[in-house]
């Protein structure tokens, strides 16, 4: 979604626990000249860690879901750290944007619209449907 479309070409490995919940995903997306490589898993405990990469280098989010740092890297060396001193873990974005829309008497976020969240589920629901055969966890 960061190129303002979905993926040109999915790739992806499920893993099913027994009860027939996913129990770790494994998907490259694929659009132009970005690539996104995303893995989740209630097996293992994995890096909770993001990092977005560019022709001269990369930023670094650590504990990506709720990450109050970034690291600016150019050529292998940092050059700027970030540290954003807001209050909470990370959804409390949401819980006051959403407060705001429905005081506001607003039915869709300007923030999010509804074209964007449905994208989103697409984008998911071909990381499902691109898998091989399904392992059993």
């Amino acid at each position: 979604l960061m190129t303002g479309r979905g993926p040109d070409h999915v790739t992806s490995v499920v893993r099913k626990a027994s009860t027939g919940v996913d129990a770790e995903v494994s998907a490259i997306l694929q659009t132009d000249d970005v690539t996104s490589i995303l893995s989740c898993s209630f097996l293992c405990d994995l890096v909770n860690f993001g990092r977005v990469l560019g022709t001269e280098g990369w930023i670094e989010l650590p504990s990506f879901w709720r990450s109050d740092t970034a690291r600016l890297f150019r050529h292998g060396t940092q050059v700027e750290e970030f540290f954003d001193q807001r209050k909470g873990d990370g959804f409390e974005f949401e819980i006051e944007a959403a407060s705001r829309d429905i005081l506001a008497g607003q039915k869709e976020s300007k923030t999010v619209p509804h074209a964007l969240s449905l994208a989103l589920q697409d984008d998911m629901q071909r990381v499902m449907a691109a898998h091989g055969p399904t392992a059993a966890a």
